[in-house]
């Protein structure tokens, strides 16, 4: 067994880097060598890049609004149709990195403010109804329910003889205010989570301008620096193991969310788009598996290398799962027997055999 272990080690290492010359026989430093490579190319490529990707589609969209805003007599079903396109592309990209951070406690808060569902509809219109009598109404203390990602969907969609459509452009000024301050914090938010992973000094002006500009403040190197710096005093984590079975925590642990709380539920507060949301979310599973670049060093890559049944278990069921989202269709509540079926396959067959992972890295 020790000898299979030594020779697993040193394949799962080689294959991790083609630009690796020399392994150490030590079985330790194998082992570090193989996560390293791992840690690298998450913290470098599948993480910053996501959190990127969300912080520029959310800057896009509060723009968009701003400038949509501006003219709101010329307001046409296109200019709603681009902003709808916004929203769910910035949807998107947040569902996928769910799935990745392992973040301070503390940040939770920003979490629930983004992704608060359903949506206080009563309270929103109350919300507006004040601002239409001349109310001040201080954005920052809204309830969660009343922002983030469900209230702008509310307030960009509708349903029209049962299918989804865009909101009509007859905006009042009250909601062009408050959909306005919607995505000014998702803009926000979402680029103070792409500081939290790339650290304040290493984002360009345009990221540290805008959080200066509402007085925020990220401390630290980043998630990612602390991923592939283990054992130093600013990181969190020990060893290149410690890193990756935390990102292997917050990937099961988003399953399990996945298969509860958003197939088990209608998560849309009309579920206008919650077969998107599905889509988007589990494609977040998989980034977080496999990487975001196709053969670089993944938890996939190094599963393969000691139990190749094991890595093409999770990947058939993972495109079992999206086959079976792909053949739903709204109203979702006509679609039960097909969800519970997609519940059982992610929180039975997914989730356990991505926990077989955990375990196994573990004990190593």
């Amino acid at each position: 067994m020790k000898k299979f272990y030594g020779i697993l080690l040193v394949a799962v290492a080689l294959a991790a880097s083609a630009c690796l010359k020399k392994v150490e026989h030590n079985p330790s430093e194998n082992k570090e060598t193989a996560f390293g490579y791992i840690m690298q190319s998450y913290a470098k490529g599948t993480g910053t890049a996501g959190f990127k990707i969300l912080a520029d589609n959310a800057v896009l969209f509060a723009n968009n609004c701003y400038l949509t805003a501006f003219n709101p007599e010329e307001i046409s079903e296109n200019d709603v149709k681009t902003l709808c396109s916004n929203w769910k592309t910035c949807r998107e990209s947040w569902l996928r990195c769910l799935s990745l951070p392992v973040f301070d406690e503390g940040d939770s808060e920003v979490y629930e403010a983004l992704g608060t569902w359903p949506s206080d509809i009563q309270g929103i219109q109350g919300t507006l109804e004040r601002m239409k009598n001349g109310e001040e109404v201080n954005f920052a203390s809204l309830p969660n329910n009343q922002k983030g990602f469900a209230a702008a969907e509310y307030m960009l969609f509708q349903i029209s003889e049962g299918k989804t459509v865009e909101h009509s452009p007859d905006y009042s000024a009250e909601e062009l205010a408050y959909l306005c301050a919607l995505t000014e914090e998702i803009e926000v938010l979402c680029t103070f989570l792409y500081a939290k992973w790339e650290g304040m000094e290493s984002l360009a002006d345009s990221y540290s301008s805008l959080l200066s500009r509402h007085e925020i403040t990220v401390k630290g190197k980043g998630y990612g620096w602390e991923l592939v710096n283990p054992g130093y005093e600013d990181s969190r984590f020990a060893t290149y193991q410690d890193g990756l079975l935390a990102l292997l925590d917050g990937c099961i642990d988003f399953t399990e969310h996945f298969a509860a709380e958003m197939l088990g539920k209608e998560i849309s507060p009309l579920s206008l788009n919650s077969i998107t949301d599905f889509k988007s979310a589990l494609s977040g599973i998989n980034y977080c598996y496999v990487g975001k670049i196709s053969n670089q060093a993944s938890v996939s890559t190094f599963t393969k290398a000691w139990n190749p049944e094991l890595d093409t278990q999770i990947k058939s069921s993972i495109t079992q799962i999206q086959s079976g989202i792909g053949k739903l269709s709204e109203p979702l509540a006509d679609c039960t027997e097909d969800i519970e079926a997609l519940v059982k396959k992610t929180s039975t067959d997914l989730t356990s055999v991505l926990v077989e992972v955990h375990e196994f890295i573990a004990g190593l």
